[in-house]
């Protein structure tokens, strides 16, 4: 009988660490899509010419496993000297509600 509560209490451990292992992996899922998503975005920044405005924020959706992810995304342009301009891509997601933010920012001159 002891070694049946031992036992049990071991395989409960272990199904804990097996959640624990599943959740970090997903939150790094959608770490890499949110990264994935800001490049995109600034890659489509980069090849419009200079003088382009873009709407500040918009929203994407992605099917992670069963569920759906969200990212907002924020484009702001900003001139430096002149030419040149300072391009910053923010995309924010929740995971748990818990909310995380990736920046990505370039600099674009004519």
């Amino acid at each position: 009988m002891v070694a049946i509560v031992i036992t049990l209490i071991g395989l409960l451990g272990l199904l804990q660490s097996v959640n624990v292992a599943t959740e970090h992996n997903l939150k790094n899922q959608q770490r890499d899509e949110a990264v994935q998503v800001g490049e995109i975005v600034m890659n489509g920044m980069m090849v419009k010419p200079i003088d382009t405005t873009f709407a500040e924020y918009t929203t994407y959706t992605s099917k992670i496993r069963s569920g759906t992810g969200k990212y907002v995304v924020r484009r702001t342009t900003s001139d430096m000297t002149g030419d040149v301009k300072l391009y910053t891509v923010r995309v924010a997601w929740a995971f748990k509600n818990i909310t995380s933010t990736h920046e990505v920012q370039t600099v674009k001159a004519r």
